[in-house]
């Protein structure tokens, strides 16, 4: 009888030992996959944060570029252009020219 007892607990024993050293294997190259994957994602997020930095300088050297004083001065010393003396816009309307207008604009949306 005790034969017989050491004999199924043998089997018994044996796919116990190794259940727990497949679930400590699993269990270990699972940690070594996060802990690489940490690494990777740290990466990628010094890379973003450098990126982000790399795009605010350029926006700013753009904001530089397209400011009205340089352009202004380059047209002035490069190009040789003139600032015209008068800024201002004038515009003669015919009165029954507007009230044509007026009138077919209000008609359409009566």
């Amino acid at each position: 009888m005790k034969k017989q007892k050491s004999n199924m607990m043998l089997p018994t024993v044996l796919f116990g030992i190794l259940f727990a050293a497949a679930f400590i294997i699993s269990y270990v190259s699972l940690r070594i996959e996060i802990e690489k994957l940490k690494k990777e994602n740290l990466l990628l997020e010094e890379s973003l944060s450098s990126k982000k930095n790399q795009r605010t300088m350029l926006q700013v050297e753009v904001q530089k570029l397209e400011a009205e004083e340089r352009i202004v001065t380059a047209a002035f010393s490069k190009l040789g252009m003139v600032k015209s003396g008068n800024d201002e816009i004038k515009m003669q309307i015919d009165k029954v020219q507007v009230e044509q207008i007026s009138r077919i604009v209000n008609g359409k949306y009566e």
